[in-house]
């Protein structure tokens, strides 16, 4: 009895000291950059690493997890990722399509009248137009290489986090006009074949708010409003739609002030955001003494990461003019001509609790104080700072053999991206790593998946594995992971590609050294 008594208040005492610290990370702002994957062997565990990390990338992933180390290592961690949300290179490339036969169909003006034909394949556009770069759209990659060390419960290194989003986005302020006038937009090129239009209020409020518009060819007809809304609904266009009406509302303000023709819109394209911050750290953790409890005196340990931070912000709209595809898109992407770098300090947090040898749980805060960086104003306006908003994750790991780890990691924030709207992420990861020892080495063979549970309906689960090699203190770890979902979209060739919607990859090279006797939480690597 006794003995259950005592662990009972050794677990009661551990959900305290985790509730309270999940309060406070509750309070945070709920904003703040996607969770990256550093290090191949959290990658190749779905992102589970904040309970099971034992190794310098503590600096990252935990830095209450130094107090528990002895020994030194120093490492070279190397991964990418990108991940395709809502069907974005889809969009994007159906808004090439859609901006080439846009084109298509104003240069065919003859002499100024638009035929009936081709108003309806324009007009038919603006339904497609409306849905691009909404609910999250967005292409997105990560780059993180580092080099990183720690001697006994003190870590330090540098590391270089990349983020690049690409959105597609049709800017209707950019110019809806298909013709220099109501006469020259519509003529007689609807007679006879359009008949009153089925939204009736729409055209008389767009001849209410443009004279010319409430004209109609000579020997009577359908005004020009009349014949403009029934050529949009000939062309498939919900006019009952809010988002469509008004776009049909400036196509005719448009076109009645003289404003740029949808084919010269500059403001169809990609909006390309990115930002990579160079962190060079010192980290220290400590576990706490309890002498007034004993079941949990020195399991509990606490960290911190003070970093100084360069960052290198990137911020471009790629107008589409008929000649980008896919390719040229990223190929701007990574193309970092428009930078702007300004520096800051940054502090993570961190909090690990082995209370049993078979148990870890974990916590960590990321950007507690919030550092920002400046970009450029792009030509789209944009104003503000980039700002890295406190990330909160928590990890549990049980080891339920010797050699066996079973992991889960969760973001209590729910997170978002670089000025991507509509878009927020909450990964939920478990992975897990078997340890088998052979003749001439160590192995690990490791499995794990991860998905976004903020956004269930615009998104899909994706699995991982690698592989971990240790000969003597030298290893070498391999993760890599893909989703099943593909994506197709087709390049200014009209080629058709397919790439799946999740994939990341990343390679580690570690040396290190443990006085005799310890061991690694793993029980082997």
């Amino acid at each position: 009895m006794m003995i259950r008594n005592a662990r009972g208040r050794r677990y009661g005492s551990l959900l305290t000291l985790v509730t309270g610290f999940t309060a406070v990370a509750a309070a945070l702002p709920a904003s703040s950059e996607v969770w990256s994957f550093v290090g191949s062997r959290y990658q190749a565990m779905g992102g589970a690493g904040v309970a099971v990390v034992d190794d310098s990338l503590a600096q990252y992933w935990n830095p209450g997890a130094l107090g528990f180390m002895r020994g030194w290592d120093a490492q070279l961690p190397v991964g990418g990722s990108y991940s395709i949300e809502n069907r974005a290179l889809e969009s994007l490339s159906n808004l090439f399509q859609a901006a080439d036969d846009a084109q298509a169909a104003v240069d065919a003006i003859p002499g100024g009248d638009l035929s009936g034909e081709n108003l309806s394949l324009v007009l038919g556009l603006v339904d497609e137009f409306t849905q691009i770069g909404l609910d999250g759209q967005s292409l997105q990659g990560n780059l993180d290489i580092g080099l990183l060390g720690h001697v006994n419960r003190i870590g330090f290194g540098a590391l270089s986090l990349t983020s690049v989003n690409i959105r597609p986005l049709f800017d209707t302020s950019g110019g809806l006009a298909i013709g220099t006038s109501a006469v020259d937009a519509v003529g007689m090129a609807c007679m006879p074949e359009c008949d009153s239009p089925t939204n009736t209020d729409l055209s008389l409020q767009i001849a209410m708010d443009n004279p010319d518009w409430d004209d109609g060819p000579p020997g009577g007809g359908p005004t020009y409003a009349d014949q403009l809304v029934a050529s949009a609904e000939m062309g498939g266009v919900d006019t009952t739609d809010p988002a469509n009406a008004a776009l049909l509302q400036q196509i005719a303000a448009d076109t009645a002030n003289g404003s740029t023709t949808l084919d010269a819109n500059d403001a169809i394209g990609a909006d390309i955001q990115g930002l990579s911050t160079q962190e060079i750290g010192i980290s220290y953790g400590h576990p706490i003494p309890m002498p007034f409890f004993e079941p949990l005196d020195g399991k509990i340990a606490i960290g911190g990461v003070l970093k100084y931070m360069l960052g290198i912000s990137y911020s471009k709209f790629t107008a589409y003019d008929g000649s980008e595809d896919i390719g040229d898109l990223i190929a701007n992407a990574v193309s970092f001509d428009n930078v702007k770098t300004s520096h800051n300090v940054g502090l993570d947090l961190g909090m690990l609790a082995q209370p049993c040898d078979w148990l870890r749980v974990g916590l960590v805060a990321r950007n507690v104080n919030s550092p920002s960086f400046d970009r450029n104003v792009d030509v789209l306006g944009q104003q503000g700072d980039f700002v890295l908003e406190p990330q909160v994750r928590m990890g549990v790991a049980v080891m339920p053999f010797e050699n066996w780890i079973v992991a889960s990691d969760l973001d209590l924030t729910e997170n978002s991206t670089l000025e991507v709207p509509s878009f927020d992420s909450r990964l939920f990861s478990v992975g897990t790593e078997y340890t088998l020892p052979v003749s001439w080495a160590t192995l690990a063979f490791r499995l794990g998946g991860f998905l976004n549970v903020a956004n269930l309906q615009n998104n899909d689960y994706a699995l991982t594995a690698g592989l971990g090699m240790r000969f003597g203190n030298f290893l070498l770890e391999f993760g890599a992971g893909t989703s099943f979902k593909t994506e197709q979209f087709v390049t200014s060739s009209k080629e058709t590609s397919t790439l799946p919607t999740r994939l990341n990859a990343g390679i580690n090279l570690r040396w290190e050294s443990r006085p005799e006797g310890t061991r690694r939480y793993t029980g082997h690597f």
